[in-house]
């Protein structure tokens, strides 16, 4: 089905399909503690390190954004670190945000909004 929007060339197209059978069965969950090609950084969060692109966390973070643009000095770090931060809290955002994109549940839903609190008063710094 194709919705127009008048006056443009533009229209969505709407396509219905069953993507959570096809991502577990063909796609594992990303593991942060092995390093991979494409790891550009590394997060140290109780003494644990989780390799990790620049590029995810910088989409789904302002900080990270803001950290990797401006004249902070993790701009140019290969590591990170995250006190008073949770390894495994941080370990199950990155799992959120990395696909196959592990969905919000009531089993981490709160873990994952306080992460966003502090996310969010570290902007308003």
């Amino acid at each position: 089905m194709y919705f127009p929007f008048p006056g443009t060339d533009i229209s969505i197209c709407s396509v219905r399909t069953k993507v959570s059978k096809y991502r577990k069965s063909t796609m594992e969950q990303f593991d942060f503690t092995k390093p991979t090609p494409f790891y550009d950084i590394i997060l140290n969060v109780e003494d644990k390190k989780l390799y990790c692109n620049r590029a995810f966390l910088a989409i789904w973070s302002p900080v990270f954004e803001t950290m990797f643009k401006s004249n902070f000095r993790e701009r140019d770090s290969m590591e990170i670190n995250l006190p008073g931060k949770s390894f495994d809290d941080i370990k199950e955002l990155l799992a959120v945000i990395y696909p196959p994109n592990r969905p919000v549940v009531a089993t981490n839903v709160q873990r994952l909004l306080e992460l966003a609190d502090v996310r969010e008063e570290e902007e308003k710094k």
